[in-house]
Formats: C-alpha cells, sequence, structure tokens
C-alpha cells in the first residue's frame, strides 16, 4: 500500500517514521520545505537563542528509513483518480494523509503585511531578531519602542523576553541598554485565553512586572512604519510584531470544493480523522477540539496510523477520541505558566516542565542521543545577531 503524507511538521513526520517500521507500506513524505520547524520554540531564536534547536533538516530525520522524500509543493487533489498534483508533477496515493501546518492571516487590518515583522518561519524570525539588534544598536531616540500585537502564546512569549535581550544587545554592542517600551496589543479581555482565568492573570501580573504594558479590549485598525492604529488611539513604534491571527493552510481553501471547512477554515473530518475516501486530515489543518498543538499533531499521527493499519487488516476500527494538551507558557527567563486541566503550576517549576515537554516532543522522532543535542541547543546562544 501507498502512503502519501502532505506535510513536514509534527503530524507528518511521526506518521511517516511510524509506518515506516512495517514492511507493507510504501511511505512517501512530501514537503514544500526541506526541514522541519518547531514553531513553538521560535520564540527563542528571535530573542538570541540558537535557530538549531528550530530547525531540523528532514534528510537527517529520515537519513536510516525508507521513507521516500520529495521535496514539492502541492496545489491540487483528484479523488476520483486518487492523486495530488504540484505544478509539475502528479502522485498517485492509495492512502492519504493531510500534516499541512497553519498559515497567518492579517483579519484584513490594513498594513500587517508591509509593516509588522513575522513569527510564523525561521527565516522571518531571524529577520525580526536582525531588525531587533539594529533598532537598539542604532537608535537616536531616547526610547526604543516594540510593540506585540496578540497576546496568545507567541505574543506573550516575546513581549516577556525583549527586555531581557535588548539588555543582551546593548552588552554585545557596547552601549547603554536604551530605554525600552514593550507594547503588547489583545484585542480580547484577557491573555491567554486557552487557559484559565487565573492563568491569564498570572500572565498579565508576570508581564507588568517586566515593564511590559498590555493593552487589553484593544483592536488593531490599521499598522505604519512608525505606529500602531488602535479604536483607542496610536501606540508609537519602532518595531512591530504580529502574531495574532491564524488560519489553516492555503490548500484547502484553493480546493475547498473538495473538502468541507470548518473553524479559522479547518478540515471538517469525520470520527476517523477522514476528510473523504482514504483520504486523512490531522494536526493543524483538521477542525478538532484541540487543533493547532503539537502533542495533537502527535496524537493525530498515531490514531491515524493505527487506523490504517486496522483497515488493511480487517480489524475493528477504534473512534478517534481528541487528548486533552497540556499548555505550558514560557512568560520570560526561567519561568512559565503550566495548566493541564484544572491542575496549574508557574514560575520555574513550570519553566522546567517546558524544557522536559521539548525533549520529549523532539525524542518522538529522533534518537535519544540526537534529541538530547536538539534540547541543548534551546540554552545556547545563537553565534551571531
Amino acid at each position: 500500500m501507498k502512503v502519501v503524507i502532505v506535510g513536514g511538521g509534527f503530524g507528518g513526520i511521526k506518521a511517516a517514521l511510524e509506518l515506516d517500521e512495517r514492511t507493507d507500506f510504501e511511505v512517501v513524505l512530501i514537503s514544500s520545505r526541506t526541514s522541519f520547524e518547531y514553531h513553538s520554540a521560535l520564540y527563542r531564536s528571535a530573542v538570541g537563542r540558537s535557530p538549531l534547536e528550530v530547525v531540523i533538516p528532514l534528510r537527517d530525520m529520515f537519513k536510516n528509513t525508507g521513507v521516500e522524500l520529495v521535496h514539492d509543493e502541492i496545489n491540487s487533489i483528484n479523488p476520483v483518480k486518487k492523486t495530488i498534483s504540484s505544478d509539475e508533477h502528479s502522485y498517485h496515493y492509495d492512502t492519504l494523509i493531510f500534516a499541512l501546518g497553519q498559515a497567518m492571516t492579517d483579519f484584513d487590518i490594513p498594513g500587517i503585511w508591509d509593516h509588522a515583522f513575522l513569527l510564523d518561519t525561521i527565516s522571518n524570525t531571524i529577520k525580526l531578531r536582525e531588525k531587533l539588534r539594529e533598532v537598539v544598536a542604532n537608535s537616536k531616540n531616547p526610547v526604543v519602542k516594540f510593540t506585540v500585537i496578540g497576546g496568545g502564546a507567541s505574543g506573550v512569549e516575546l513581549a516577556c523576553e525583549l527586555q531581557h535581550f535588548i539588555e543582551q544587545i546593548a552588552k554585545l554592542e557596547g552601549i547603554a541598554p536604551p530605554a525600552a517600551e514593550v507594547n503588547l496589543i489583545e484585542a480580547g479581555h484577557r491573555l491567554l485565553p486557552l487557559l484559565s482565568a487565573r492563568n491569564s492573570k498570572r500572565a498579565l501580573r508576570r508581564a507588568e512586572e517586566l515593564s511590559v504594558k498590555v493593552h487589553l479590549n484593544t483592536k488593531l485598525t490599521s499598522l505604519n512604519s512608525d505606529a500602531a492604529i488602535t479604536d483607542k488611539g496610536t501606540i508609537d513604534s519602532d518595531l512591530a510584531v504580529w502574531t495574532a491571527g491564524w488560519r489553516n493552510n492555503q490548500f484547502f481553501i484553493d480546493n475547498k470544493k473538495h473538502f468541507k471547512l470548518g473553524r479559522a477554515q479547518r478540515v471538517v473530518v469525520d470520527r476517523h480523522l477522514q476528510a473523504a475516501e482514504d483520504v486523512y486530515a490531522i494536526g493543524d489543518c483538521a477542525d478538532t477540539k484541540y487543533a493547532g498543538m503539537a502533542q495533537t499533531a502527535l496524537h493525530d499521527a498515531q490514531y491515524v496510523v493505527n487506523d490504517v493499519i486496522n483497515c488493511i487488516n480487517g480489524k475493528k476500527r477504534t473512534l478517534y477520541k481528541s487528548k486533552r494538551p497540556i499548555y505550558v507558557i514560557p512568560t520570560g527567563k526561567a519561568t512559565a505558566l503550566m495548566q493541564w486541566g484544572s491542575f496549574d503550576l508557574h514560575g520555574k517549576p513550570a519553566w522546567v516542565l517546558r524544557r522536559a515537554a521539548d525533549f520529549r516532543l523532539f525524542h518522538n522522532f529522533q534518537p535519544f542521543k540526537d534529541a538530547i543535542v536538539t534540547w541543548q541547543r534551546g540554552n545556547q546562544a545563537a553565534k551571531k545577531y
């Protein structure tokens, strides 16, 4: 049986490695990128840590396997012929697994693409880091002003790290640390809406302890090169970072006649994570309860692998059940907020758990020794910034 997997993130890699352990599958993984990127840790690269933690070449991850790696960007599907196609190639499948990640959206707010830096890929993250260094090192103003738009995990993580990174840059440049003003804009009434109200309050207190000015119930209406325009006034800014909007991968929007789309244009799936006959959608692109989390992508991948195996062996198929993820959100140097159901933790113990969770995620698709090396890079400074 030929299983084609589209997407080189957590879900796609996990599914490919699990299926490769069996001899009755021909496994092909198609990715538009040549490397895996750990999006939840991109903020660390933005504030000076090594990017080698968040970027792992796919060829290294599959070097001792039978998985066929294909670098291509799929743009269409023909469910009748059971093929998917790019501009130049067509690929036949017996079973197809879509594990495409999310894409950023600007919610039609003018100026986002022109004036904001993004935390969506490692290349954009490095551009942000370089711009941060440039602003701090070359500013002629007595105060450098940064604006982070979006009070979810990425926005809180970045905002809480900026002051420390500014001090690092100044030390390396041999200059006195400039005064910094960090503004965090959130349209909702609290930070980290996926967490409990108690943890949202903790995040707010922590941000304010780090001199972050938090603007709740504040909607961005447009963005200029030197200011964020909101429904409550103008916030001057030397640099703005957009972390607020995500939608499903463009592939599904372009091929919506073949898919039913639900929340955030994610693919509606049945109780077996199937979007159509012999076509699965997992992780960020599936409209499931906890979509958008790496833990969910891994859970989905394992379920689909078991379902495919049960189907070909004529065994009873189990129904998919969502698995509640553990949320761990860093809030500045060596501190974090953790929530697992009704249980929560904060401070350094939560940070230790976050670093342990990072290692566990890497170990899902790397041998122990390789996972340790990747994990340790998260504590290392970048060689240049």
